[in-house]
């Protein structure tokens, strides 16, 4: 039995990820007049690295599904915009650390305000019992996902 849930879970996924992207990633996609102008990829790299603190490049490549050369052009456009800094670790020079300037940080935060603009305007049309639901489902998809960590 548990083969067939498996199954089911996997098709399940192929389903959501298609909605994420295109409700979701369209948020984060949205043009707004917040300089300077950061495509998809660059915003997300940066709110991992808010929600982490810092970031090795290894986990925010894994994080985001980049390959390595994706990713080094991604984190170079990022301190070129003087929006991320590298850091080497001072306990152990081969690794190096990413993290949001200030002035990533002040651009992030204008982001977020924009984005929970747009989230409050596409969950508009779901009632307040639904939205505390999703909410809760969502929490618990991510205790589950956890667990499942390589």
């Amino acid at each position: 039995m548990k083969i067939e849930e498996t199954k089911e879970l996997f098709n399940l996924f192929f389903e959501f990820m298609p909605l994420y992207h295109k409700n979701i990633g369209a948020i984060i996609r949205k043009d707004d007049d917040i300089e300077p102008k950061c495509h998809k990829n660059q915003i997300r790299a940066m709110l991992m690295m808010q929600r982490q603190g810092k970031i090795t490049p290894t986990r925010l490549g894994i994080c985001l599904d980049l390959r390595k050369g994706s990713l080094t052009t991604l984190i170079d456009s990022l301190v070129e915009l003087n929006l991320v800094y590298r850091e080497a670790d001072k306990e152990d020079r081969r690794r190096l650390w990413l993290a949001l300037t200030e002035e990533g940080q002040e651009y992030l935060a204008k982001k977020r305000k924009a984005h929970e603009k747009h989230f409050v305007e596409l969950f508009s049309s779901l009632s307040e019992e639904e939205v505390i639901e999703l909410k809760e489902h969502l929490k618990k998809s991510i205790e589950i996902m956890k667990k499942l960590t390589i």
